[in-house]
């Protein structure tokens, strides 16, 4: 009953997006390049609207849209969790539908945009019903990597490495889930810098955005923290779960 209710709502409440709009949703767990890949597609063209440039944890700014964030959240809270304790599943009420629309009406006047927000993946069910035609580009990070930075995040929110391995692993799972299910391109933020460029380029050549000169681009060295890596600190289920995304990847 819930789920037909959900869709009902969604049916009638479909957002003003114009048909040859396109809308690209970048996907990826906390820490994982988000902000650098949103912030290079930004670079080469795409509109994001009112966004963050700058907060305690990434110097360029994280470049998400405030009431997307506090969207996602409250959908997390009131379905008992939040993004460090996800709930097991994410129901949109008609309060959350109707704030989403007002979200993706405000950015009618533009053929092209975008945004991004990790807690999406948590919630990507209620925006693909709203946006049926939305561009996923998802991208990942080395699981250790992930769970050092979410280990020293300050401010009272940093959580336990064992906490942030389970964390890796949610996520993630859910990309590669939505991946099997229609695929879309994924991106790996431990390629090295050359190769970073080379395969955003080509992406962007493809969503008919412009290329990005890798002297000037959005992505820089200080933007990755952690990288000497102890392959024996990973749990096996999610160097398991890193190989798959390897080869998924572009």
């Amino acid at each position: 009953m819930q789920g037909m209710l959900f869709d009902f709502l969604t049916k009638n409440m479909k957002p003003k997006t114009s048909p040859a709009q396109k809308v690209i949703a970048v996907l990826g767990m906390h820490r994982s390049g988000t902000s650098c890949l949103i912030g290079s597609l930004q670079a080469a063209g795409l509109f994001l609207g009112k966004h963050n440039t700058w907060n305690d944890h990434n110097l360029k700014g994280n470049r998400e849209n405030d009431d997307i964030v506090k969207l996602n959240d409250e959908l997390l809270v009131e379905n008992g969790g939040s993004w460090k304790n996800p709930p097991a599943a994410v129901n949109w009420s008609k309060k959350h539908l109707k704030r989403a629309r007002e979200i993706i009406a405000s950015y009618h006047d533009h053929e092209m945009w975008g945004f991004k927000d990790p807690r999406t993946l948590l919630t990507l069910a209620g925006w693909k019903k709203l946006i049926p035609d939305m561009l996923l580009i998802g991208i990942f990070r080395h699981p250790l990597a992930v769970a050092r930075s979410l280990q020293n995040r300050g401010s009272g929110i940093g959580v336990e490495i064992e906490k942030a391995f389970d964390l890796w692993s949610h996520y993630n799972r859910i990309l590669l889930r939505e991946y099997k299910q229609n695929p879309f391109p994924v991106i790996s933020f431990d390629w090295d810098q050359k190769v970073l460029h080379e395969k955003l380029n080509g992406l962007l050549l493809d969503l008919e955005l412009n290329r990005i000169d890798p002297e000037n681009g959005f992505f820089s060295p200080d933007l990755r923290h952690h990288m000497q890596l102890q392959e024996d600190s990973v749990p096996p289920s999610c160097w398991r779960l890193y190989r798959e995304l390897q080869a998924i990847c572009l």
